[in-house]
């Protein structure tokens, strides 16, 4: 039986989340709990969340959550200061930021990985804070919640057409091969 850890889990998402963004063109670098990443053109701060499904044989919620707490200090590590007055108004006028040395405009994101039921099966999306502003609603693939201020990503109802403004959406599935055999 499969046993997570919340630390292999964040280990391998943000490992796998490094890879994609590297696959992008972009160079990732981890600064203080948070990724940066650049290819010249743009500059991100990245808030990593990570989730694992631990048990086919319970339903499990599909939304996943970044605290408000993660995404302040996200905000607040990289330059904002009236946190609480652009979260409560979804204020995207006031997020463009600077990001390491990147002489590009930089922009805030929450990137999440769902590991589903194993390691060997990771969805990823890096999310910029601006597009949960202009697109969060109760019950769509994107929300805030109303009470608790969390920024959700459902991953069982993101599509091609509903994800649109993300910077990145990939899937990893582990395809197996035997000793000896190429690829």
């Amino acid at each position: 039986m499969f046993a997570p850890s919340i630390k292999t889990t964040t280990s391998v998402c943000n490992g796998a989340l490094r890879g994609a963004l590297a696959n992008a063109g972009f160079e990732v670098v981890e600064n203080g709990g948070f990724l940066e990443a650049s290819d010249g053109k743009q500059a991100l701060a990245i808030l990593p969340v990570s989730r694992c499904l631990s048990s086919r044989n319970h339903t499990e919620t599909t939304p996943i959550a970044a605290s408000v707490a993660g995404v302040k200090k996200l905000m607040e590590r990289y330059g904002i200061r009236n946190t609480s007055e652009i979260l409560d108004q979804r204020n995207c006028d006031d997020l463009d930021v600077i990001v390491g040395n990147a002489n590009v405009p930089g922009t805030l994101c929450i990137a999440f990985g769902v590991c589903k039921y194993s390691y060997a099966d990771i969805e990823l999306i890096v999310v910029p804070l601006k597009v949960f502003f202009q697109q969060a609603a109760v019950g769509s693939v994107f929300s805030i919640g109303s009470r608790s201020g969390d920024f959700f990503y459902d991953y069982a109802k993101a599509t091609t057409a509903n994800t649109h403004g993300v910077i990145l959406r990939t899937h990893f599935i582990e395809v197996p091969f035997e000793r000896g055999e190429s690829i």
